[in-house]
This record gives C-alpha cells, structure tokens and sequence, in this order.
C-alpha cells in the first residue's frame, strides 16, 4: 500500500439546472448556485427598492415590468374607558402583492407612503374614543387600503357597546 501523496482532495460544486432543483439542497449547495448564477428562478440583475416616505420612482431603461409589495398604514389603536377597559387594537394595514407589473421605461410613477391612524383618546364618561384609520398606500394604480381604528373601551350600563364598535380593516 502506497502513501497518499499530500494533495487535498475536492470536488467541484453541483449546480443545478431548472430541472434538477427540485429535492433537497444544503444552504451551501444553494448559495454556491446562487453565487454561480446557476439557481432557478432567481435573476442575476434583480433591484429592490423600498419607501418609507411618499415620492416618486422613474422607470430606468430596460425595464418593462415589476414586482410589487404595498403595504398600507395600521390603524390606531381605541381609547381607553376611564379608569377600567382598555380599548381594543387597531387593524392591520392592508397589503397587496403581485408579479410582472408592466411599466413603461422614463415614465415617473408616484409612490404613497401610508401613515398610521393615530390613537383614541381616554373617554371622560363611560366609553374611550375610536381609534383614526390608517393612510392607504399607493403605486401607480394599485391601491392598498389603510387598517380599521381600534374600538373605544366601554364601561358600566346604560349605553350601547356597539356603538363604539371599530372601524372595518384593510385590503
């Protein structure tokens, strides 16, 4: 028997093809084909671009469509009843999501940042205020609708607790 002559042994990494991906793959096999730009599905010149603020965005050449996420404001939260019931919590901001937008190259888009709906206030009888809707959020025309305000908290008898119901979520 001979002595191994000193080299490290390697093996070259595995990249699949559109048909072999499916099955199981180690986060390393995936990053070496993502890396190698041999993993399908994933573009090798894909942008993302995220608002946190209302403005606009241009379409750079060499696009003709998009994928989006719009995500709305929540609704603020109910007010409290004097010294007893909490109000309820407001609703979630609506979000819409979709693929292959199609866009037009040069043309600005204007963007809506959705805020948040603010806060009830603590009621001075039986009952706290409504929490205030959330802002929609827009891009192009597509539209997400901004969150339900939380319920008032309601105490004692003698007025209706539906009255102080919240206001419908978003979509």
């Amino acid at each position: 028997m001979s002595n191994y002559p000193g080299r490290i042994i390697t093996k070259a990494p595995v990249l699949p093809s559109t048909t072999q991906a499916s099955g199981i793959w180690t986060l390393q096999q995936a990053m070496q084909a993502i890396k190698a730009g041999a993993w399908p599905g994933i573009p090798t010149n894909t942008v993302i671009q995220s608002f946190t603020a209302s403005g606009s965005w241009t379409c750079p050449d060499g696009v003709s469509q998009v994928d989006y996420l719009v995500v709305a404001g929540g609704g603020g939260g109910g007010g409290s009843a004097p010294a007893e019931k909490g109000g309820g919590g407001g609703g979630a901001g609506g979000f819409l999501t979709g693929t292959a937008f199609p866009v037009i190259p040069g043309t600005t888009y204007a963007i809506t940042v959705g805020s948040g709906g603010s806060g009830g206030g603590v009621g001075n009888t039986r009952a706290g205020s409504l929490g205030s809707t959330g802002s929609n959020s827009i891009f192009s025309t597509i539209i997400s609708n901004g969150g339900g305000g939380g319920a008032g908290g309601f105490t004692g008898s003698g007025s209706s607790p539906e009255s102080h119901a919240g206001a419908p979520g978003g979509s």
